[in-house]
């Protein structure tokens, strides 16, 4: 079962379009994508849980546990049959995914000489992409296949660290492959997310999917939050 979630878009493409139109009385059409990128006025699919969930490996052949945690609302569709004076400046697009949680591995166990860092850690999370339909159970998800790719690992807890922990990471439109960054991401555990926002599409949901492998390993997750910001 999925967490219960709160979702909620603060901005959505219409009220782009009207402020759009309330701006161009004032300033010349070229600046307003700037002033609204200044204050940070663009569209965000916001979606968050609170609801505390503990993913633990089992004793049996695989011993591996995955389970959909967070699914996000879907991005909206770029709003269609507008007066001339509200039409759009430009095509709707993702600028960028932003994803935070507080999760901690069981505390215990493991290599000791990893302790505390992201190394040999089997807990963790994976981003997924959900098109044209919402996962059914605990597995059963319309993936999408980018590359041969269909998701993405997101984010490892610490190696045998039972205190909570928030990460955040957010992925970028046209991220390309760079060692260097991969390198000091990998030092955080968090993935790099290569392709992931390209990868979107009006109506997809993105969803948080919480992993745990190995006998005596957890994911204990305590929330998360999914925040998609828009650029039209």
């Amino acid at each position: 079962m999925l967490a219960q979630t709160i979702a909620c878009m603060s901005v959505t493409p219409l009220d782009i379009a009207f402020a759009r139109h309330a701006l161009l009385h004032f300033f010349p059409r070229e600046l307003i994508n700037h002033i609204l990128v200044l204050v940070n006025y663009s569209p965000r699919v916001v979606t968050r849980s609170d609801q505390e969930l503990a993913v633990i490996a089992p004793f049996t052949e695989h011993n591996d546990i995955q389970k959909v945690y967070l699914l996000s609302s879907a991005i909206p569709h770029e709003p269609t049959r507008l007066p001339e004076k509200l039409q759009l400046l430009d095509t709707m697009h993702i600028r960028s995914v932003k994803f935070t949680f507080v999760s901690h591995d069981q505390g215990w166990g493991g290599q000791v000489e990893h302790k505390g860092s992201y190394r040999e850690t089997w807990s963790w999370f994976e981003a997924a992409i959900i098109r044209n339909g919402e996962p059914k159970g605990e597995l059963g998800l319309s993936e999408l296949q980018f590359n041969g790719k269909s998701r993405w690992d997101l984010q490892r807890n610490r190696h045998a660290f039972g205190d909570r922990q928030e990460h955040v990471v957010t992925w970028f439109k046209s991220t390309n492959h760079d060692e260097a960054l991969t390198s000091v991401l990998l030092t955080r555990g968090s993935g790099p997310g290569i392709g992931f926002v390209d990868a979107l599409r009006e109506g997809d949901q993105v969803a948080i999917i919480a992993r745990a492998r190995y006998p005596g390993w957890a994911n204990r997750v305590y929330s998360a939050e999914i925040d998609i910001d828009i650029s039209v």
